[in-house]
């Protein structure tokens, strides 16, 4: 079993052959499956391939088969398991052909992973994050990496957002650049650690647990069955 402190951060390839993209439709619940249908096509596969990966990486750890996991909404709509079950916490994060999907016990958990685009990063910054973040972002060797300690610095703040389950605008204020990834902020409930996982190029990748004692990170690729 899993440590207390330590959080398996599972990264999902979302484009994958049409044929197993069918295979896992029946995976979902009657309620994914009718989102999945309200996608456009071009991201429905995407969806598809996340929700069901989730559900199969918990059903393997939780010994239950994964069409029988029911959720539980949080105020923002962050799912949990239905009945409040303490045995495991999870996040789930989409973005561009990448899911990241986040699994622990015991502390809250939120996950994020961002396709870094190619946008004006130093005003985005200037307009969202701390002058101290802001400067950092700007000091970066031109619009290529300014982009990338962008995505570096916002998937770090989505990930604390979402393991206290609240809204991303709450949290452009937050303080997240320290390299020791303590987060403590007069918004939040109490302390976060932050830390950023290792991701394919073109993305950044961060996971959050509540709390500031150190945890360790597992990270894991998962493929559709075959």
């Amino acid at each position: 079993m899993m440590a207390a402190d330590s959080v398996d951060v599972w990264l999902i390839p979302v484009r994958v052959p049409p044929a197993a993209v069918a295979a896992l439709v029946p995976v979902l619940d009657p309620a994914e499956r009718e989102r999945a249908d309200a996608i456009p096509s071009q991201r429905r596969a995407g969806f598809v391939v996340a929700h069901a990966a989730a559900r199969i990486i918990l059903g393997q750890r939780l010994a239950t088969p994964p069409d029988q996991l029911r959720w539980s909404l949080g105020p923002h709509g962050k799912p949990a398991l239905a009945g409040g079950s303490p045995a495991v916490q999870f996040n789930l994060s989409h973005s561009g052909d990448l899911a990241a999907f986040a699994v622990t016990t015991r502390r809250a958990v939120g996950v994020d992973v961002q396709e870094v685009r190619q946008v004006d990063a130093r005003r985005l910054a200037d307009r969202f994050f701390l002058p101290a973040e802001a400067r950092f972002v700007a000091a970066a060797p031109g619009p290529v990496a300014q982009a990338a300690r962008f995505t570096h610095l916002w998937a770090r703040k989505e990930a604390c957002v979402k393991s206290v389950g609240g809204r991303l605008m709450q949290g452009m204020s937050l303080p997240v650049a320290a390299d020791d990834g303590l987060v403590r902020d007069p918004a939040l409930p109490g302390p976060l650690l932050v830390r950023d996982v290792l991701a394919p190029e073109g993305f950044q990748a961060a996971v959050a647990l509540t709390g500031a004692e150190p945890f360790h990170i597992t990270r894991r690729w998962w493929r559709p069955p075959r």
